[in-house]
C-alpha cells in the first residue's frame, strides 16, 4: 500500500490509497488531537475498499467488494501511524 503525508506549516494531508472507511480519518485524527489533519482517500486508486475488520463481520457491500483481507487494517493502521511521527503500539485496536 502507499501512503504519503504532505506537510504545509501547520496543516498535514494525509493521502490513504484506495477507499478508505471512515474509520481510518477518525483514527489518524485520534493520534494527533493538537494538530490540523485532514486525510484524503484515493492516494492510488489500485486497493478497491480498505474496511475496518470488524466489517467484514457485520457484512455490507463495502467488505463484499473488497480486493483485501480484514488483517489490512492493521496494515493500514500501523502505516498512518508512522507517518505520523507516533510510536506503534505493540497491540493496535
Amino acid at each position: 500500500m502507499r501512503r504519503s503525508i504532505v506537510k504545509l506549516g501547520p496543516a498535514w494531508i494525509l493521502h490513504l490509497p484506495g477507499e478508505c472507511m471512515i474509520d481510518f480519518q477518525l483514527y489518524a485524527q485520534s493520534l494527533v488531537p493538537d494538530r490540523f489533519l485532514a486525510v484524503a482517500a484515493y492516494g492510488e486508486g489500485g486497493t478497491s475498499y480498505i474496511c475496518t475488520e470488524a466489517s467484514y463481520k457485520e457484512g455490507g457491500y463495502e467488505p463484499s467488494a473488497s480486493n483485501l483481507a480484514p488483517e489490512a487494517e492493521q496494515v493500514l493502521k500501523k502505516a498512518i501511524r508512522t507517518l505520523l511521527g507516533v510510536p506503534t503500539e505493540t497491540t493496535e485496536k
